[in-house]
């Protein structure tokens, strides 16, 4: 026996058991419906029922029988089919789509009664002022990469388009969201019925039953789940974002480690050749008499330390290029002959900070958290009410003497494990908002510590010009008193020296200084572009 046609075993079923076919949930519903909604099942039902109720019942009758009937049949028991498939289709099919309209038509008003103070839908998603905005011009970039190949280097990047494959996920994930896991559940039984009086022969009938039933999403749970699939959608393309933003941090950082390299290399290389023209002009005086030996052996020892120190630069500039290549191999290792004057920052440190604020994608991600974790509040707390199940019934009985129309519907009661859930809820939606204050905090202190910081490095590079240009202005001073006689050989290696340091911290300062100026408009969106989607090349 079908349990949904037995009053006892199921109580929620309101399966018409008459041989008529004539259900009793009309009778059972109205003493319901006006107790659990006074107000609201008296209104809805006519209103709701000719709507639903007409268009369910013709469509589950005409769909069921006649495509049911041929397919199932073979599959049953063979003394089954020859009643099942001839019964169906022509039998049932046009009774119940009168049936059904009478039956749904309180039951549903009766649903949507219980359901009519679950929680409501929440409103859209709507673009707030932590929507990365488009990047704003591009503005020269001098000893960079050009921007072209930088496009290319971060449309290559595994880490940019793993991250960029994930977008699809989310969109697959959010179109699983908003289908919802709700499907149609078929349950098919025959049996034999056998008749055995006292008196006479035996009596066996063929008999079939079949149900099929669908759990309904209400539609404020549908709603939220749309939402929640778009929330996803967007962070995975913020997390995106953000990947292809820190790897340009990345990018810049190992540019000028091998940017500064370079310089080293370059002046320890002019210092080795001062030093060795030196040693020469000492060389030829000691020939000459005018110079001691002493001084021969400070020259060389002078020039082998120079030239220790231009090993150890070329090493290091190597180790720079190799790293380089090996993160970034399209970046040609093209040598800085001159480095750009670091400008002076427009703007006052305010804007900055709003504008980094604005286009951090670290914030970004964390107010998309919040967002999510509040409609999930919303969302376990709209399964405080239970999704109601739907169902049609079909039977023969006695081969065909009695035909079973019925339909029903199923309501889990709720316990409190969905409290405890919509309890989760809210507290995890209070941890992200503060995960999303922290990073507001974070991300702000960071913005203003890049705004010092290039503005402090310019000014420790304009210090350090002016003392490499004094420092070499008195070894040229210094240079001079020796030729004429006044001054030792040791005090111009040591006015040498102390200039050529001054010069190259004055030149590795420049290079900090505009690499710092470059850090701080790549946070603020005003170094390449990072205004849409790369997607794939």
């Amino acid at each position: 026996m079908n349990p949904h046609a037995n009053t006892d075993m199921n109580p929620l079923a309101l399966t018409a058991m008459n041989p008529h076919g004539v259900a009793q949930a009309p009778s059972l519903m109205s003493s319901l419906a006006p107790s659990l909604a006074p107000g609201l099942a008296p209104s809805m039902a006519p209103t709701l029922a000719p709507r639903l109720a007409p268009s369910m019942a013709p469509s589950l009758a005409t769909g069921l029988a006649p495509s049911m009937a041929p397919s199932l049949a073979p599959g049953l028991a063979p003394s089954m089919a020859p009643s099942l498939a001839p019964t169906l289709a022509p039998t049932l099919a046009p009774r119940l789509a009168s049936s059904l309209s009478s039956i749904m038509a309180p039951i549903l008003a009766c649903v949507l009664a219980l359901v009519a103070g679950s929680p409501s839908a929440a409103s859209p998603i709507r673009a707030g002022s932590d929507t990365p905005a488009h990047a704003d011009p591009v503005e020269p970039t001098p000893n960079l990469p050009p921007a072209a190949i930088v496009d290319q280097v971060l449309r290559a990047n595994p880490g940019i388009r793993a991250a960029d494959k994930q977008v699809p996920v989310a969109r697959a994930k959010g179109a699983a969201l908003e289908a919802g896991d709700y499907e149609w559940t078929l349950l098919v039984g025959g049996q034999q019925r056998r008749v055995n009086p006292d008196v006479g022969d035996d009596q066996r009938f063929q008999e079939w039953n079949t149900d099929l039933q669908r759990q309904v999403r209400l539609p404020g749970k549908a709603t939220l789940d749309r939402e929640l699939g778009a929330l996803g959608v967007d962070q995975a393309e913020r997390r995106r974002a953000d990947a292809e933003h820190e790897t340009a941090r990345d990018l810049l950082k190992t540019w000028f480690t091998w940017l500064k390299a370079g310089a080293a290399v370059a002046q320890w290389q002019a210092e080795v050749s001062l030093l060795q023209k030196q040693a020469k002009a000492l060389s030829r005086r000691h020939q000459l008499g005018d110079a001691a030996r002493l001084e021969t052996v400070q020259g060389d020892a002078a020039v082998a330390q120079a030239e220790a120190q231009l090993a150890q630069a070329q090493g290091r500039r190597d180790q720079a290029g190799a790293d380089l290549s090996r993160r970034y191999p399209e970046i040609p290792l093209e040598e800085q002959r001159t480095i750009a004057t670091p400008p002076a920052l427009d703007g006052d440190e305010g804007a900055w900070i709003e504008a980094i604020v604005q286009h951090s994608h670290g914030l970004g991600l964390a107010q998309a958290e919040s967002r999510q974790s509040r409609v999930g509040v919303k969302r376990a707390a709209s399964e405080r009410w239970p999704d109601p199940t739907f169902g049609v019934h079909l039977a023969s009985e006695r081969d065909g003497e009695e035909n079973i129309v019925g339909a029903y519907v199923i309501l889990n009661l709720p316990g409190g494990a969905r409290q405890a859930k919509a309890d989760a809820a809210l507290a995890e939606a209070e941890v992200a908002n503060e995960r999303e204050a922290a990073a507001l905090q974070q991300v702000t202190a960071e913005a203003a510590s890049l705004y010092q910081t290039a503005r402090a490095a310019r000014q420790s590079w304009q210090s350090a010009q002016q003392a490499a240009g004094r420092l070499a202005q008195a070894a040229d001073m210094t240079a001079r008193a020796y030729q004429l006689g006044e001054g030792q050989l040791e005090d111009l290696l040591t006015a040498r020296r102390q200039a050529n340091e001054a010069e190259l911290a004055a030149r590795l300062s420049q290079i900090e200084a505009l690499e710092a100026t470059y850090r701080l408009r790549l946070d603020a969106h005003r170094l390449w572009d990072f205004s849409g989607e790369r997607g794939q090349p």
